[in-house]
């Protein structure tokens, strides 16, 4: 027996009856209608036709459990009664294009945020700057207002730019040769100078006048070039020392006689330190 409401292809599963019921197997049948118009008359049909098409109706297919009920199992071509199909996976360019979208508004977020307080710092420097300007006009105007213009310039010129020095004070023995005499004579130079300032003064004590202290006077500058005159005592001349610092702690140089605080011509040369 076939089912009512079967349509063309569908396929019914049916038992076999051609063998025993302990070896019974389901049959598959795929259903072929004929319309009224091509149904063989019986006098051109050379024999009786049954109007099933089955395909392999004695091959025995593989039983499944779960397919074993008295029921026909019809398999529709009908899309209503066809499950639903499993939802589409998004396209791999599709969310490659959306990541890059939302990367490229976060980088104009960021640039945009950055020009931001580019802007706004630059507008406070402009507005620091006008407003220093502006203190600065009223107070030169402020200024002129109460400075009366017939007040008289006063200018002090007895107060004398102090120089600045390199720091040498101390005491410093050691010898100097004349070059006249060739003679090598004992000599202590004692400075003494205030911090930063070029003046300098002192004693100069010397082997050949019984250790006596002599005056000195001199000056020094920032790059340790020194010099200092000896006032001697019997009208001698004045005993005039140039030089350098050297290593800090001692003094070299050269010397002669003058009254001039300088040497036309060294009539011997120094050495002293380190100074203590």
């Amino acid at each position: 027996m076939i089912p009512a409401g079967v349509s063309e292809g569908q396929i019914i599963r049916i038992p076999d009856h051609g063998t025993s019921p302990d070896q019974a197997v389901p049959v598959l049948l795929t259903i072929t209608i004929k319309r009224p118009g091509e149904i063989q008359q019986p006098s051109e049909m050379s024999g009786a036709q049954e109007p099933l098409s089955i395909s392999n109706p004695k091959v025995q297919q593989p039983f499944d459990p779960s397919l074993d009920h008295d029921f026909p199992t019809l398999l529709s071509s009908d899309p209503q009664l066809q499950p639903p199909l499993p939802p589409v996976p998004e396209r791999e360019p599709a969310r490659r294009s959306r990541t890059v979208g939302m990367i490229s508004g976060l980088i104009i977020l960021v640039i945009l945020l950055l020009l931001a307080g580019v802007g706004y710092y630059f507008y406070n420097n402009h507005q620091a700057t006008d407003n220093a300007n502006i203190l600065s006009q009223t107070a030169t105007a402020t200024s002129k207002l109460q400075t009366p213009t017939h007040a008289p310039t006063v200018t002090n010129s007895s107060t004398a730019t102090q120089q600045n020095g390199l720091y040498i004070a101390g005491t410093y023995n050691g010898s100097m040769f004349d070059q006249t005499a060739q003679q090598t004579i004992t000599i202590s130079v004692h400075l003494v100078q205030s911090q930063g300032n070029a003046a300098l003064s002192g004693t100069f004590t010397s082997g050949s006048s019984s250790h006596v202290a002599y005056p000195l006077t001199g000056t020094v500058d920032t790059q340790g070039n020194f010099s200092f005159t000896v006032q001697q005592a019997n009208g001698q001349l004045p005993l005039f020392f140039h030089g350098q610092v050297y290593q800090s702690d001692y003094l070299k140089g050269n010397y002669c006689s003058s009254n001039t605080n300088s040497c036309s011509t060294d009539t011997g040369y120094f050495t002293v330190g380190p100074k203590f």
